[in-house]
């Protein structure tokens, strides 16, 4: 006997900075996506390169 399974499709939109594929990920501009801890680290090292300058 045969056995199949289905599985959801998830379209291949992983976090730019973590590169982790989740449900909670959001696109941006020009396709990039982020998730929640991504933008955390985006946001963290823009504010450094920021206060740098």
């Amino acid at each position: 006997m045969n056995k199949k399974s289905l599985q959801t499709y998830k379209v291949n939109k992983a976090c730019a900075v973590t590169g982790e594929i989740t449900d909670d990920n959001q696109e941006f501009a020009e396709g990039i996506c982020l998730r929640p801890t991504g933008m955390q680290i985006l946001y963290d090292e823009l504010s450094k390169t920021q206060a740098a300058n």
